[in-house]
Parts: structure tokens; C-alpha cells; sequence
């Protein structure tokens, strides 16, 4: 249990670990076979040898939390470019392993040898008694393995504040030391030495238990298996020690929830699982997506969640106007562990804390003090007070399998796939018996990792999904997001825009949905990576005709994915760039156009065709919000001034559109300025002014560099459009620092300057580049809207500028007073999207430079 959480808990850690094992029972049994023959009294040996087991198993707890770091350093030191060596990681894994249980495992070989010397006592009787030995040998290792898992563990982490695998441990130790004191003072010699023996053991074992100290908890959940996280979990600078707010060893897994500043985490054996950060999102619309797209519902609905996490899940789905949700959890600690994400009764509310808006029961009566008997800790179903919720204390997939109960709505939200147990939840024979209780129309909700894991194995997984669920659909958590949740119905899924709009007119739902960065229906339909059956069997190699040519199934027999995830984990630097792929232009699925329904008729319908295009705009998909505007343009709706601006909004972002390159005025020299500080200034801007006028742009921001910075701020906002404009100018691709600093630069202008802004929209125009260009796809999205509108704002008033002057001039040629002001017409752009970020530079697009000043 405790090298689970040092080397992860795939099958290949499993197996390695008893390989160790049974190298080490081998390796002493051999030994001691052979030393048995010439030992003069077998029964002080034995004494001895559970002395050394117990001796050994006294180190191997004072190091143990050492061995994640151990583990991370022999990788990093030995196999520098690792990912591309995975059966040397793996050696490593075996060697860590090793140094933990080889020591213990070695002495525990040599009693089996030592025991059939003394207990022979003839080569008549011979095999009996080693049939006997056998035999309670076999009946032992039963009854150790099944009190220590569903004993020991469970019964001391209730008992010593979760420490159960700690406690079990020294319960062991003494099991040794006290057998090897029993059988030193039944060796033959002297009385008096035999007793000085055995009560020199049993001291030191007492002064162990007494005097050793507790593991450190963050120190043993720190992950270090994930070799992603391995570089970081070493430089203590970077990662920092969390505040471990939670640790208990259950039965199936030890639970911790750990907090940095103000972000919190729930690990499952080391891994994290759940977050009140960037897991946010996956947490909420792995329960939206299909609430929302159910067909009769959600008002009703009967849901059903395997895996509890955080509890952010569980209550999204409440949130929604469904009639009952069964939530499915293996760990009662996962859900105790759930209760830092929540709120206590008769507790003061941390609304930055409580993410899951659940609200637990006291396991103290608040006025009282005593235990509240209403609260039950071996049954989860007492921990959480909601009449809508009941939680089972079950695997999922056998619960699914069994409950006759059919429901609208199954969302599955197991742990990664790499992770031994967890793998048996993407296999077709588990979606198979998963649909026994699903309701007919239902739909089945699957999150699937796109992250450490290789695209072969994801195909494979999407591949495996689609085989049983004849109709899906492929969401994305957020724009640019490692988390992907596929939808999956024996009945098509209709993508009903309309139908969205009225479940979110729900004030509960709406505002749980704008936790995850959905502000509308289109925000909903925007995030659709695979839009059917079709497009996913071709994605998976290959188009629906040829499907059987294609990658295989992954099964309960070939165990695909279980043995292929866990490599993946350790080799995942070979594949780390596919994610672009995916969120790239050139991505050709996800043909939303051809898909969406429920636009409405008239304005209706224009409006919501430029909302789903904009919307598309903010998840990077070009490509198909043009294909959207084209389809409004064939129902004739182009002329519409929403689909107007949304189609200029397109054209700017894909680059078929460019303006004029900014015209930046001289700087605002303040009176402050020194004179030498304004000679300065101007011997710098001649120096840039030629260097762009050479085409030299580095040579032109290198110089503007050399500008003071107390000089620049007292020299207006045309400073900073200098510079954000000569940063803009150099950005080059797979760098992303001086898209980064044209951003500052334009960003304070936005900020600071809103009235330089309505003489210079090209700011934002600058701005949305650059943060398309970085990937922040809604920011992009909402500057270059912005850039439409006060373009178009400025150019209003330049041409009603011009009309009033001629209409003032004609009326002085009459004799006439001017004429009155023209109202400007309203504005075309709609509300902005979401604010979120991303940091992944693109070829940057320039339009022409021109000369400064």
C-alpha cells in the first residue's frame, strides 16, 4: 500500500513490487536451506531471524517517506532523457521497491526452512509434516493479508487520526519482535542469558513504537510517479510544502487533501483528483453537458455519478431540477475527505472554500458538543444533508451492473487510466453492462484524459466508447482544456440551442455553469470537439465502414489500456505537442454548422448564429465560425448588424481582414520631464524611427529599451503603443516573451487610457492578435470586438463630422444657425465572452509598419 503512493499504482508497480517480494522469500529460503543442515539449534536461529524481520522492518518505516524522493532522484540521475526509456524507469521503480522490501522479505524466506527443521521429526513423517507447514503457512498469509486490508488499516486510521498503514506497521514490527523474543527464550542454554535476550528485544521494540516518528504526510503524497510533475516536486523552491488539511489510509486508497496558499487538492494515493482550480471546469460540465442536452430534461431526471472526488460534481448535478442522484464512491474517505470543499452545519461559510455546494452533516451536535446521532462515519449516506442525494458505498462498476434501477443520466468521473482498477472502467465490457441501467434515451457521460496519455491510446478509448453508444458526441471541459468528457446515447443527441437557452434561464443552473466559463447556450456548443459517430470513427482511423480495420477494442481480456496508460505516464514528453493538434485551425471536426439546431426564426436566429460563431471565435475554432456565418448568409440572415460585426470579427481574426497599421502621434511630454530626460527621449525614438524604417525591428525595440522606464511613464500612451507595437512587430513563433510584453504594454493603454482608445481602437485590434497568437482565444475574441466597435464608433464620427461641417457651411452660406448634433446609431457588438488564458505562442501575423513620428 505505502509503495503505491512512491511508484504509482499501475499494474506494472503492482507486479513489480512482488517480484521484489518473491525475490526476496527466495533468496532467503535458498540461503537458509542450505545453512538449516549445520545449525545447532534451528529454534534460536528462527528466534533470531524474526528479531531481523522485525529489525528490518523498524528501518524500512524510518525511511519510507524518503523513498518518493529517493525514487525522483535515481530517475533524474540516471536516465536524464527518461521518457524515452521506459524499461529504465521501470528499473528504477523495481529498485526502489526493492530497497523496501527486499531486506524484510529476505529474513521471512529463511523461516520456512527453519521451521520444517525443527517440526520434522522424521523422513517417515516428512511430508506431512511439510504438507502441515504448508498448509498453515497458506491459511496465514489468508488471514494476514484480508485483517491487515479490512482490519487493521481501516479500524487504527479510525482510532490514530487516519494513520492506519502506520499503526499496522508497528502492530507487525511487534508481531516480529515478540515471536523472536518467545523462541530466544525456548532456546537451549542459559536461562538468565536466553531472559537478558528476549527482554533486550522486546525494549527495543517498545522504544521503536514509542519513539519513532510519524510519517510526513506531504512527503509521502507528493505524485513524484507522475514524471511530469517529477522536476517540480524536487525543486522546493517551486513547490513549496503543502498544508496537509486531511490524511487517512482507507480500505482501497489513502485520501490527503492538501493546500497551497489559497488552491486545495484531494489525492487519491498520491494523485491528485480533484481541485478548487483548474479542475473546476471538468468537475461542473462532466454533470452539465448532458443534463442539458438530455431530451426530457433535466427537470426529473434520475441520475447516477461514479466517484465522489470533491464533491464539485455531485453538487453541479444538484444545482440542476433533477428528481434524485445516486452517487457511487468505493472510499467512505474520499467523501469525509469532501468535506474541505463544502460547508459544515453550525460552521461559519468560506464561500472561496465551499466549491461543491453541499452542505455537510456535524459529526458534533453544534449545541451540545456531544456526537451527533445522526451521523454514522461507516456510512457515507450520513455524511451529506440533501434529500435528493443518496451515496453508495460500492464499486461503481458493479454497482451499475446490479441496481435494477434505471437512470436518465450516468456520469462516470473514475480516476486516470493508467491507474490498476480504475482501467477496468474504459473497457467495452464495462460500458456494456453500464447500459443494463441506463434509461431509454439516456445518456452516458465519460471523462477521458487527453493528457500523459499517447493519441493512440485516447483513439482507442474513444474507439472502445463508440463501439457500444451508436451516437456520440465529443465535448471539450473549456477552450484548451487536457480534459475531454464524451457523451454517448443509443438515440441521437440533439444539439437544441433553444432547448439549452431554457434549461439555463434556471437562475441556479446559469450561475453554476458561469463557475466553468459558460456565460450562453452557444459557450455550450462552442466547446464540441467531435459532433458525431461519424466524425469519431473517422478520427479513430478510418470511417465507419472500415471500423473493424481500425485500432482495436479495448476489453476486460486484452487489457489494453491498463498495460499501455501506465508507459504512457512515463514516456508522455514524446507525445506532449498533441494537443495543439487537436485545438488547432486545422482540426477538421467538430462540423458545428451542420449540426446545431434550435437557432430560432428572424433576428432570433441571426443573433444566435453571430453568438455561436463569436463563441466558436473564443475556442479558437476560425475555421468553423466562418462556416456558421456562411450558413446564416445562405438563409439569408447576413445583412443582419449582429451577424455584420461577427463576421468582421472573423475576418480580422483569421487575417483576411487587417487595418491600417497604427499611426502613434509624439509622446505627451509632461512638465516634469528634465530637458535631459527629453533630449534623451528624442535621440532614442530618431534612433528607432531608423532602424524601422531599415526593417531592423530588433534592432528598433532594443534601442526603445534602453529608454528609462520613470521616462516612458511620463511620456503618455503613446508610449506604450510604441512598445507594445514593436513587441507585436518581433514576436516570432514557439517564443511567447514578446507576445507577452507587447500584452503589457497594450493592456495598460486599455486599462489606464480609455480616452486615447477612442482615437486608437487599433489597441484593441493589436491586443486581440496578440492574445490570439498566445492562445488566449475569449480575450482575442473580446478586444477585437472591441476594435470593431470603436472603429466603427470612430468612423461614424468622422463621417458625421464631416456631414455637420458641410451642413454648417451651407447654412452660414444661407444665413442660417448650425445645425443641431446627430445621434450616433447603436452599437452592433454583443456582450463579451469569458476572461480566461492560455500560454502557448502561434505564428504571429504583422501588417505593415509605418513610420512612428
Amino acid at each position: 500500500r505505502a509503495m503505491a503512493m512512491v511508484i504509482g499504482a499501475s499494474v506494472y508497480s503492482f507486479s513489480l513490487v512482488l517480484i521484489a517480494f518473491l525475490v526476496g522469500l527466495a533468496g532467503g529460503a535458498a540461503v537458509f536451506s542450505r545453512l538449516s543442515r549445520r545449525i545447532a539449534n534451528p529454534v534460536w536461529a528462527l528466534g533470531m531471524v524474526e528479531v531481523c524481520i522485525a529489525a528490518a522492518t523498524m528501518l524500512n518505516y524510518l525511511y519510507m517517506d524518503d523513498l518518493p524522493h529517493t525514487f525522483a532522484r535515481l530517475v533524474m540521475a540516471n536516465a536524464a532523457t527518461y521518457q524515452e526509456h521506459v524499461g529504465i524507469v521501470q528499473f528504477l521503480m523495481f529498485a526502489v521497491a526493492a530497497l523496501a522490501v527486499l531486506p524484510a522479505t529476505f529474513f521471512m524466506g529463511a523461516t520456512f526452512p527453519l521451521t520444517i527443521r525443527i517440526v520434522t521429526t522424521g523422513l517417515e513423517r516428512v511430508g506431512r509434516d511439510v504438507g502441515r507447514i504448508y498448509a498453515l503457512n497458506t491459511l496465514g498469509a489468508i488471514c494476514g493479508s484480508f485483517l491487515s486490508a479490512f482490519v487493521f488499516v481501516p479500524v487504527f486510521s479510525r482510532m490514530f487520526g487516519g494513520a492506519g498503514m502506520q499503526i499496522t506497521f508497528f502492530l507487525s514490527v511487534g508481531l516480529y519482535a515478540a515471536m523472536g523474543a518467545f523462541l530466544l527464550a525456548l532456546s537451549g542454554g542459559k536461562k538468565l542469558a536466553r531472559g537478558a535476550v528476549a527482554a533486550a528485544v522486546t525494549a527495543a521494540c517498545v522504544a521503536f513504537v514509542w519513539l519513532a516518528p510519524s510519517w510526513d504526510p506531504a512527503a509521502m503524497t507528493i505524485g513524484v510517479f507522475r514524471l511530469s510533475l517529477m522536476k517540480s516536486a524536487l525543486d522546493e523552491e517551486s513547490w513549496g510544502d503543502p498544508d496537509v488539511r486531511y490524511y487517512y489510509d482507507g480500505v482501497s486508497t489513502t485520501v490527503s487533501v492538501e493546500m497551497w496558499g489559497r488552491h486545495f487538492a484531494l489525492k487519491n494515493n498520491g494523485k491528485v483528483d480533484a481541485s478548487n482550480g483548474d479542475d473546476m471546469p471538468t468537475q461542473i460540465m462532466v454533470a452539465a453537458y448532458p443534463l442539458l442536452l438530455h431530451p426530457k430534461g433535466p427537470q426529473g431526471l434520475d441520475v447516477a455519478i461514479v466517484g465522489f472526488g470533491s464533491g464539485v460534481t455531485v453538487g453541479s448535478a444538484l444545482q440542476f431540477p433533477v428528481e434524485h442522484v445516486d452517487v457511487v464512491e468505493l472510499e467512505n474517505a474520499v467523501v469525509e475527505a469532501s468535506r474541505i470543499f463544502g460547508r459544515t452545519e453550525g460552521e461559519p461559510v468560506d464561500p472561496e472554500y465551499a466549491v461543491n455546494r453541499l452542505l455537510y452533516r456535524n459529526p458534533v451536535d453544534p449545541e451540545t458538543g456531544a456526537p451527533n446521532p445522526l451521523f454514522e462515519w461507516r456510512d457515507p449516506e450520513t455524511f451529506v444533508i440533501d434529500d435528493r442525494l443518496t451515496i453508495h458505498n460500492n464499486d461503481g462498476r458493479n454497482f451499475l451492473a446490479s441496481t435494477p434501477k434505471k437512470y436518465d443520466v450516468i456520469i462516470s468521473e473514475p480516476s486516470n487510466p493508467w491507474i490498476t482498477g480504475v482501467s477496468n472502467m474504459f473497457t467495452r465490457d464495462n460500458f456494456e453492462s453500464a447500459t443494463a441501467s441506463l434509461a431509454p434515451g439516456g445518456i452516458y457521460g465519460q471523462w477521458v484524459q487527453l493528457y500523459e496519455l499517447s493519441p493512440r491510446n485516447i483513439k482507442t478509448i474513444f474507439r472502445t466508447f463508440a463501439s457500444v453508444f451508436p451516437h456520440v458526441v465529443l465535448f471539450s471541459a473549456e477552450d484548451l482544456s487536457s480534459d475531454t468528457i464524451l457523451l454517448g446515447s443509443f438515440e441521437p443527441i440533439k444539439l437544441d440551442l433553444e432547448h439549452i437557452q431554457e434549461v439555463m434561464q434556471d437562475l441556479r443552473v446559469r450561475s453554476e455553469l458561469e463557475r466553468a466559463f459558460v456565460l450562453d447556450a452557444a459557450d455550450v456548443v462552442a466547446r464540441i470537439l467531435i459532433v458525431d459517430s461519424q466524425e469519431l470513427w473517422h478520427y479513430t482511423n478510418g470511417p465507419l465502414r472500415e471500423a473493424a480495420k481500425g485500432l482495436p477494442i479495448n476489453t476486460d481480456d486484452n487489457a489494453i489500456i491498463e498495460f499501455a496508460a501506465p508507459e504512457d505516464l512515463i514516456s508522455y514528453s514524446r507525445f506532449a505537442g498533441y494537443l495543439s493538434t487537436i485545438y488547432s485551425s486545422s482540426w477538421p471536426y467538430g462540423r458545428l454548422s451542420e449540426k446545431v439546431e434550435g437557432l430560432g426564426r428572424g433576428v432570433r436566429r441571426a443573433q444566435n448564429a453571430a453568438q455561436v460563431a463569436v463563441s466558436l471565435l473564443a475556442n479558437g475554432r476560425k475555421g468553423e465560425a466562418a462556416a456558421m456565418l456562411a450558413r446564416a448568409r445562405e438563409e439569408g440572415l447576413g445583412d443582419d448588424a449582429s451577424v455584420r460585426a461577427a463576421q468582421r470579427v472573423v475576418r480580422l481574426l483569421r487575417g483576411d481582414e487587417s487595418p491600417p497599421a497604427p499611426i502613434i502621434e509624439e509622446p505627451a511630454l509632461s512638465q516634469e520631464m528634465a530637458q535631459g530626460d527629453i533630449d534623451l527621449l528624442r535621440r532614442a525614438l530618431g534612433k528607432v524611427n531608423l532602424s524601422m524604417g531599415a526593417g531592423a525591428f530588433r534592432d528598433a525595440i532594443e534601442t526603445f529599451e534602453e529608454i528609462p522606464t520613470h521616462i516612458i511613464d511620463k511620456a503618455g500612451p503613446q508610449m506604450l503603443l510604441t512598445r507594445g507595437y514593436l513587441y507585436f512587430l518581433n514576436a516570432v513563433p514557439d517564443d511567447s516573451t514578446a507576445c507577452e510584453e507587447a500584452i503589457d504594454s497594450l493592456s495598460r493603454i486599455v486599462s489606464d487610457h480609455d480616452a486615447y482608445l477612442d482615437e486608437h481602437p487599433e489597441v484593441h485590434y493589436l491586443l486581440g492578435l496578440c492574445h490570439d497568437n498566445a492562445l488566449h482565444f475569449d480575450k482575442a475574441v473580446n478586444n477585437v470586438r472591441m476594435f470593431v466597435r470603436r472603429d466603427r464608433v470612430r468612423t461614424q464620427v468622422i463621417k458625421l463630422a464631416l456631414a455637420q461641417a458641410e451642413a454648417n457651411m451651407e447654412a452660414q452660406a444661407l444665413g442660417i444657425e448650425g445645425t443641431a448634433a446627430i445621434t450616433l446609431p447603436p452599437d452592433e457588438s454583443g456582450a463579451p465572452t469569458t476572461d480566461a488564458a492560455r500560454e502557448t505562442p502561434k505564428t504571429m501575423r504583422s501588417n505593415e509598419p509605418s513610420a512612428f513620428f
